[in-house]
């Protein structure tokens, strides 16, 4: 029982460590950078669906259902 609560510790202790290393790392150069980097590897393994390709638009749905109930 004594080690499931150490490994517990140990693992939200790391989290937490992780947490703490990352903001402080996030107002420099360095975090900045990785933040750019991340957020376009992101942006070319999932790029968004082309709002042109027929997908749903929740704007433009709510915005044509609003406009014609208001003209009725």
């Amino acid at each position: 029982m004594g080690g499931l609560r150490r490994q517990q510790f140990g693992y939200v202790g790391g989290l937490a460590l992780a947490l703490a290393l990352g903001l402080v790392l996030s107002g420099t150069q360095l975090g900045r950078q990785i933040d750019k980097d991340a957020y376009d590897w992101m942006f070319r393994k999932y790029q968004p669906p082309d709002s042109t390709s027929g997908t749903f638009n929740a704007q433009q749905f709510l915005l044509q259902h609003y406009t014609e109930a208001g003209t009725e």
